[in-house]
């Protein structure tokens, strides 16, 4: 069965990257603890679920991804339970970027799939960097 997936264009660079960002992989048991410290073995702070925001990736140690928690805390959260999203702003020379439809996996025809929609320079996007395929981003 293909599954309908938006897919943007990667053209003469219409991106800058701004952060990467985690959110938790539902597909698991729907949600992710978050740790005080890098272990299995650390206090639970909170937990992540389908819900929750994206939280802005301070650093990685091991397997670990040390993330941004609200009120100026940060956690730990395995990487097996989350994936990592990148928050793009498009930036092309031409002024936009299409986003066409497509499907998964990928086929060769996608450039010549509709245009579901065109983003102007300066619009914000989450990427999730795992499901691209070479000048394709999945949004």
């Amino acid at each position: 069965m293909k599954k309908a997936v938006l897919l943007l264009a990667l053209l003469m660079a219409p991106f800058a990257q701004a952060s990467d960002y985690v959110l938790p992989i539902i597909e698991c048991d729907g949600s992710a603890n978050v740790r005080a410290k890098p272990t299995t073995k650390s206090t639970i702070l909170t937990e992540l679920n389908y819900q929750s925001l994206a939280h802005k990736v301070l650093g990685k140690q091991g397997n670990w991804y040390h993330i941004d928690l609200p009120n100026q805390k940060s956690g730990y959260v395995h990487k097996s339970q989350v994936m990592i999203m990148h928050y793009y702003v498009v930036d092309s020379k031409d002024g936009s970027a299409n986003v066409r439809d497509g499907h998964f996996p990928y086929s060769e025809s996608i450039g010549k799939t509709n245009v579901l929609k065109v983003l102007t320079n300066g619009t914000r996007v989450q990427i999730i960097p795992e499901l691209n395929k070479g000048d394709w981003f999945f949004l």
